[in-house]
């Protein structure tokens, strides 16, 4: 009972201190709001750059310099306003002219498309093959020097946009000449499981001879022996019609609902394994109630044409590289999946601050016992009845009561003024400045009972409070220190305080996610605590 009296006096001392309260209350809000301002406030899950000045010297007239600089142009971003474009493009003639409004600082960069560009990607590929003796096209990028942001941007941006380019024309070119190469006696494997009353039909419309010059279609008595076969190399596909099929085509069954029955099984990498599946798919569905009388069950393109295969792939080889591909499979552009969320910054600089200002909070608290002790109130105080480890438990007591208070205003006003979302968890919020404010505070009373005076106290408790700081992520997200930081990061106070409220405040976790930082917590105080009596004890026997 005396030192919860020792308590409650220390703590309204404090709370009448005016400087105490800037420091403890006032200080963090304002450093924490600050720090959110200039790392980007509310929103930050949004773009904060766009509509870089950019000029587009396109020299090239062929198809491929359009359209890498319509790629350019078209690229956007999810920005604070509303999707806006990354670029905010002029188009020029000429190269100098605009490499000259860089310097002036009009623009932030030049991209330089040179006349060649579509030549010498054509010319490159030779009979499907890359050419021995191809060079480089360039594409060239100026960029403004005194920016920070946006030439990294830039060349990001067209150095991607480039490899796409180099990807799609070199793939596009190599998958077709495979793919012609194989569209002849294409090994596939042919297993029917059905035992039904249309089994016999459907072997009869899977037999070899039906697809001689396309498919060298062998029959396998089971998947386990035909798998076997396609693991080494002998077959590019496999046709399975599974157990069923014929009761499906009895019960009237669509085509489509028959051709699920039929399952084709590729082999890793094959190209003419799409071209199986079709024609299998094909044939299965002309089985379906909703065929039509006297059609032929396979009427895939590419068996209505095999004679003039060839030319039908390179068309679709044109069509899908030149007018697609470039486009669909190149932007650097992402697609949004549902709402964007708003992320708060304040959400991380309050915690952080609220627990770097605690720590001076308890320091300069457990530091009043030496100066008590300087005056000599200490000992006058311990020649009462009051035993010398209540005194002590008392005056830590009062520091540990001043940090929850400072902890409790500092999360009400920070909900309340600046909307920070302390996390759905008020029990794991509690729980965590519980255990964070003993921490600290047990930490502060060892700090003060190792000290000689109460200067030293001084110097050792800001020098604690600082590397912790830095070490904990106070100052730095501390999911970006590095791996071999890491632990002796996670030696500090400040490390498992603050991964526990973040994880509550920014990533929503449950009180279950964020009990061992609570248990570590605790943990780290009663050992700081039991040190500190013992230490008190043992400086002020006489």
């Amino acid at each position: 009972m005396k030192a919860w009296s020792i308590a409650v006096k220390d703590t309204l001392v404090r709370f009448r201190d005016r400087n105490a309260i800037i420091l403890m209350v006032a200080a963090p809000l304002l450093i924490a709001f600050v720090m959110g301002l200039a790392f980007g406030g509310q929103g930050a899950a949004a773009s904060p750059i766009f509509e870089i000045p950019l000029i587009v010297v396109n020299a090239d007239q062929g198809e491929w310099g359009q359209e890498f600089a319509a790629i350019i142009t078209e690229i956007e971003v999810e920005t604070r306003e509303g999707i806006r474009p990354l670029f905010t493009v002029t188009e020029m003639a000429d190269r100098d002219v605009a490499v000259e409004q860089v310097e002036l600082g009009e623009v932030r960069g030049v991209v330089y498309i040179p006349p060649i560009f579509s030549t010498e990607l054509t010319d490159s590929f030779e009979d499907g093959e890359v050419s021995e003796n191809r060079t480089a096209t360039l594409v060239e990028v100026f960029t403004d020097p005194t920016a920070n942001v946006s030439p990294g941007i830039i060349r990001g941006v067209v150095q991607r946009i480039a490899s796409g380019f180099s990807t799609v024309v070199l793939g596009n070119v190599v998958a077709v000449e495979q793919l012609l190469d194989k569209t002849t006696d294409i090994p596939v494997l042919f297993v029917n499981e059905d035992r039904g009353p249309v089994s016999a039909a459907v072997a009869a419309a899977f037999d070899p001879q039906n697809f001689e010059g396309l498919f060298a279609l062998e029959s396998a008595p089971d998947m386990d022996a035909a798998q076997e076969k396609l693991a080494t190399g002998d077959a590019e596909a496999i046709i399975q019609v599974q157990d069923g099929f014929s009761q499906a085509v009895m019960e009237g069954g669509t085509g489509e609902a028959v051709a699920g029955l039929v399952a084709v099984v590729p082999a890793p990498g094959s190209l003419s394994a799409p071209i199986v599946e079709a024609i299998a798919l094909g044939i299965a569905s002309g089985f379906g109630s909703d065929a039509q009388a006297g059609a032929q069950p396979v009427t895939h393109p590419v068996l209505a044409n095999l004679e003039d295969l060839e030319s039908i792939l390179l068309a679709e080889n044109d069509r899908l590289g030149r007018n697609e591909a470039a486009r669909d499979w190149i932007t650097v552009s992402t697609s949004l999946v549902g709402e964007s969320q708003e992320f708060n910054l304040l959400n991380y600089f309050v915690p952080s601050m609220a627990i770097f200002f605690l720590m001076f909070t308890v320091f300069d608290g457990t530091r009043s016992i030496l100066q008590e002790e300087r005056d000599g109130t200490l000992h006058r105080l311990m020649t009462t009845p009051t035993s010398r480890t209540e005194i002590l438990l008392g005056k830590i007591g009062g520091v540990f009561m001043t940090g929850i208070l400072q902890f409790a205003v500092l999360v009400a006003i920070s909900g309340l003024v600046f909307d920070v979302d302390w996390g759905t968890e008020p029990l794991g919020i509690l729980l965590m400045v519980v255990a964070t404010v003993a921490a600290s505070t047990s930490l502060g009373a060892l700090v003060a009972a190792f000290a000689r005076n109460n200067n030293q106290a001084g110097v050792v408790g800001t020098a604690v409070t600082l590397i912790f700081a830095i070490l904990g992520g106070n100052f730095i997200d501390f999911r970006a220190i590095p791996a071999w930081l890491n632990p002796v990061s996670r030696l500090t106070i400040n490390r498992w305080a603050m991964e526990g409220f973040t994880n509550l405040t920014l990533f929503g976790q449950s009180l279950l996610d964020v009990m061992p930082n609570i248990v570590v917590l605790f943990g780290l105080g009663a050992l700081f605590f039991v040190l500190a009596l013992l230490l008190f004890n043992r400086r002020f026997v006489r």
